[in-house]
């Protein structure tokens, strides 16, 4: 099994350590806010992210089968540690349609 590199942990913890704007704002103001996802957060962005993998694959047909990018692309893309503060959920997405998904090849 291969091991998760430093590059995508800090992309994994990205992703759970956010928060957007309108919800920050309402967390900010609950007693004991740490900056992490809370459970409400995380259900509001797992139905959006269950849309957008659901818009991704009704997309198919118009997709490339192979990635127009070199191996080892997204590395230097990457920030080299974790971040200290959460980012928005926005600020994830643009990540993951900006850096991510252009390295990804379909594979049926």
């Amino acid at each position: 099994m291969r091991r998760v590199g430093t590059s995508h942990s800090c992309l994994i913890r990205r992703v759970f350590a956010r928060s957007d704007a309108s919800l920050r704002k309402s967390l900010h103001s609950s007693p004991g806010y740490s900056g992490i996802m809370n459970i409400d957060e995380f259900r509001v962005r797992g139905k959006e992210m269950i849309e957008y993998i659901c818009d991704y694959i009704r997309t198919l047909d118009g997709k490339r089968v192979t990635a127009n990018v070199d191996p080892g692309y997204l590395r230097p893309q990457l920030p080299k540690e974790a971040p200290f503060k959460p980012e928005s959920w926005d600020a994830i997405m643009m990540d993951v349609d900006g850096k991510i998904m252009p390295g990804v090849s379909l594979r049926l």
